[in-house]
């Protein structure tokens, strides 16, 4: 190969220094860039030609054996392993080998792809348990959060019963229940038997008693003390109690001691607890009224009333009814948080019935049950009467309903 040194390498636009000779082959296979289209530039002038063209012009005609024979050489005397590619002029021409390291190039991205997604798959499997784990813990802290509050609840609720000597109890919600008289005696404003909703809620298991408001006058919550006869004042439903000074004394008093709200029960309130699942019967026992199983008086204890004006009265004297709700018959008649309507027709519109129905110029109250007073046809669960909110008598008390829990 004469005037060997007269030419030099160029692989794209960079030289590479030196002419052609064994040792700028072994430069050039060397070269990172190995894999681009190679020239041969002729020294002094302006000619670039291809690597092919300058072996045919050294060699004649140089047959791809040659070709291969002269980077076998630089290789040879590289000592390395430097890859088998040929070279016809400006283009790459994939040997056998240059195919199987293609093929093995893509093997290697099937298997790198396959392992990437396996691989993706196990780490969104890690996050997901993480996820898992995380949402358990959260679970595992609301519920100790929870119990945490419901243990402070039912203390101050205990401490509630501690302090006014009463309990309370659940009245199951009901989306079918219903109101008004289903019997064979009925009076006009006990009518029509009408359909009514209402959510659960908790009623005091008895009339609130004379203790119970002492505690409210000892506290200047209340402004009356109410006298009676009865030396056991726990024991005692309070009477002679207006709407007007519960509403405005008594549950003030109490929704500000930190044991929840409190108010009156509404009319379906009070009539749901009555009933105790049972709308038709007038007793919560059955049909038939039973001396044994509520608190009236007799003529005798009547007569002996009127005479002195004394008479005595003793909560849960008699078994309570399957809500476990004491005096529902007799007793006390009990004032509730409802306007007076002539009939139930105003429940009919009404969705959920556990708030009091009022209007504009309510005058009169609805007061719920009957008392100690009356005669026996009158015991009964559908009986209402209306009275102005300033009324007291010796027949009228009250019980509770739960409005909303203690704060914790």
């Amino acid at each position: 190969m004469e005037n060997e040194r007269r030419w030099f390498y160029m692989v794209g636009d960079k030289r590479i220094r030196g002419p052609i000779s064994e040792d700028s082959l072994l430069e050039f296979s060397q070269a990172p860039f190995s894999d681009q289209p190679i020239f041969v530039w002729k020294a002094g002038t302006q000619d670039k030609i291809s690597f092919k063209d300058f072996l045919r012009t050294h060699n004649a005609d140089p047959t791809r054996g040659e070709i291969e024979e002269v980077f076998n050489k630089t290789r040879t005397s590289a000592g390395s392993k430097i890859p088998k590619t040929s070279w016809m002029g400006s283009a790459f021409i994939p040997s056998v080998d240059s195919h199987t390291s293609i093929y093995g190039a893509v093997t290697l991205m099937m298997v790198l792809s396959i392992l990437g997604f396996l691989g993706y798959g196990i780490y969104e499997g890690y996050l997901s348990q993480r996820h898992e784990v995380r949402r358990q813990e959260i679970i595992k802290e609301q519920q100790e959060v929870r119990k945490e509050r419901e243990t402070q609840i039912i203390g101050k609720l205990k401490d509630r019963d501690s302090y006014l000597g009463t309990h309370f109890v659940s009245i199951p919600a009901n989306k079918y229940g219903r109101i008004g008289c289903n019997w064979t005696h009925c009076e006009n404003n006990e009518l029509p038997f009408t359909k009514v909703a209402y959510k659960a809620f908790q009623i005091q298991a008895h009339e609130v008693t004379l203790a119970e408001w002492d505690l409210c006058v000892e506290e200047k919550g209340c402004s009356e003390t109410k006298n009676s006869s009865t030396t056991d004042r726990s024991k005692t439903p309070v009477t002679n109690v207006s709407h007007f000074e519960i509403t405005t004394e008594f549950l003030p008093w109490l929704n500000q001691k930190g044991f929840g709200t409190y108010r009156l029960p509404t009319e379906v309130e009070w009539e749901a607890a009555a009933k105790a699942g049972n709308n038709r019967l007038p007793f919560h026992w059955g049909s038939r009224f039973d001396y044994e199983k509520a608190l009236i008086f007799t003529a005798r204890e009547k007569a002996l009333f009127k005479k002195t004006g004394e008479y005595s009265l003793t909560i849960m004297q008699f078994p309570p009814n399957q809500f476990d709700v004491y005096d529902m018959h007799g007793s006390v008649s009990e004032w509730t948080s409802d306007c007076s309507t002539r009939s139930y027709n105003a429940y009919k519109s009404l969705r959920i019935t556990n708030k009091p129905i009022t209007y504009s110029g309510c005058q009169g109250i609805t007061v719920r049950g009957s008392s100690w007073y009356d005669e026996p046809n009158d015991v009964n669960v559908f009986t209402r009467r209306f009275y102005r909110h300033d009324m007291k008598a010796k027949v009228l008390g009250f019980r509770l309903v739960m409005d909303g829990m203690p704060e914790v």
